[in-house]
């Protein structure tokens, strides 16, 4: 059984895999053209975001599993996989942790002003009264998507005295007693910040826009620690200028992925940069070393399971 790696990953995984006896080749610069003509050749592919599990890239191989680091699996075709037989595999758990961490430094950095205060100081401005912040205990979260990353968060904002809100649509009762279950309309209504953790899909795209925007009655905080494209970066813009929303804290961009190269150039970005009331980090929501581990560990679990 021979697996390719198009990315580095975690030492244990490649370890663990060939004390199983499987033959790992690790190829992380190759292009989406190269795989073509070496897909053939293996068993097992693991992945991340950059490459793309197309139905014409799986008619072309044999493959017995395509293993995706992370929660999103929007790279692979899963209707292709499903019907060519082929097993996929994600480890959405293994950084649900580490993304809840990151979206509750970006919630207490937006409400205590830690990022704006932080430059007045270094620019030689010494402002208390105008970076008074919020109160925890006045503030109200509403997490939209109540899966692995919008579990952890909930359990983090409840610990320090967070009122908590929550909406999936996927879920028709949830059973956490320390969060409470409400309708889309009333988590946007009633919210004074609004997390999203739901997943890429067509049905997602944009699915943070202007609709969505101006249905948010109390000027919430924004936190988006999920896919760039699940927001529409040209209607934020225009919630941010009508006051619709007090505050955007983005670890993803709408166009991150392909094209950031560009995108740091063009109007909307150079918007959002100058700012003071957003917050953006470069995709590192996900990102421990714990969870660099973790992936591999769960991962291996699942392959191991297959064979």
């Amino acid at each position: 059984m021979k697996v390719l790696f198009t990315n580095h990953f975690h030492a244990s995984l490649k370890k663990s895999l060939e004390k199983l006896g499987y033959i790992c080749h690790v190829k992380s610069d190759i292009r989406q053209s190269e795989l073509f003509s070496v897909i053939h050749k293996y068993d097992g592919l693991i992945i991340r975001g950059r490459i793309q599990v197309t139905k014409e890239l799986l008619s072309a191989s044999q493959l017995k599993f395509v293993a995706r680091a992370g929660s999103g699996i929007e790279n692979i075709d899963l209707k292709a996989a499903q019907k060519l037989g082929v097993q996929v595999f994600s480890s959405p758990s293994a950084n649900a942790q580490a993304v809840a961490q990151h979206a509750l430094a970006l919630l207490l950095n937006a409400q205590r002003n830690v990022m704006r205060s932080n430059l007045e100081v270094r620019q030689g401005s010494w402002q208390r009264a105008s970076n008074w912040g919020s109160s925890i205990q006045s503030q109200t979260v509403g997490i939209i998507g109540f899966g692995h990353t919008g579990k952890a968060f909930a359990e983090k904002l409840v610990a320090i005295g967070y009122e908590v809100l929550v909406y999936d649509k996927y879920i028709k009762k949830i059973k956490d007693k320390t969060v409470k279950q409400v309708s889309l309309q009333t988590l946007l209504k009633s919210s004074t910040v609004v997390s999203l953790h739901i997943p890429y899909s067509k049905e997602n795209h944009h699915f943070a826009s202007k609709k969505l925007f101006c249905k948010m009655k109390k000027r919430p905080v924004l936190i988006n620690t999920s896919r760039g494209k699940v927001l529409r970066t040209k209607d934020l813009i225009k919630a941010l200028d009508k006051e619709l929303i007090s505050f955007a804290a983005l670890d993803v961009l709408e166009s991150e992925r392909l094209d950031f190269e560009s995108f740091k150039h063009s109007d909307r970005f150079k918007n959002l940069v100058q700012r003071p009331n957003v917050l953006i980090t470069p995709h590192i929501a996900g990102w421990t070393q714990r969870s660099y581990k973790l992936h591999a560990k769960v991962l291996f679990a699942q392959i191991k399971a297959l064979k």
